[in-house]
């Protein structure tokens, strides 16, 4: 399931412009936050936070 998950997302972000692929880089750059002390933390983020959120629910269109 893991896999499948990861070929799947792959696939889509392979689809984007470069100039989106950018934006989603930013958008997961959003969702982790650095630590030095353990392994990174995920975080939540709301809509207003991302930005470009037709960008966050294109997986979900294309099931």
């Amino acid at each position: 399931m893991e896999t499948a998950l990861a070929n799947h997302g792959e696939a889509i972000y392979a689809q984007l412009s470069s100039v989106d692929q950018e934006k989603v880089q930013q958008i997961f750059i959003q969702l982790v936050q650095p630590s030095e002390i353990s392994a990174d933390i995920r975080r939540l983020a709301v809509r207003e936070e991302v930005g470009d959120w037709d960008l966050v629910t294109i997986p979900m269109a294309a099931n």
